[in-house]
């Protein structure tokens, strides 16, 4: 999925992030989002800065270790997720 949340809002963004949780169990999914709620429960999360590939892994593993997602997380949600 290419974004599809980017123009709907908190309510209905949640009720879809709820539906891909249930149906996309035992299934590959890939998600594309630049909101880090929509992906931080993901098995693996692709990080891209101008078109290449930066950082892969899992939210945990990527505040530790990219820079970049760990600002995109601060900007986001604020500190409490860098832990």
């Amino acid at each position: 999925m290419d974004d599809a949340t980017s123009a709907v809002d908190q309510e209905t963004n949640t009720a879809i992030q709820d539906a891909l949780v249930k149906n996309r169990r035992n299934r590959s999914t890939i998600i594309i989002s630049q909101r880090v709620p929509n992906i931080m429960d993901c098995d693996q999360i692709i990080v891209m800065q101008n078109g290449r590939i930066t950082a892969r892994g899992t939210h945990d593993e990527l505040v530790k270790s990219s820079p970049f997602y760990a600002q995109l997380v601060q900007t986001q949600l604020g500190g409490e997720y860098l832990d």
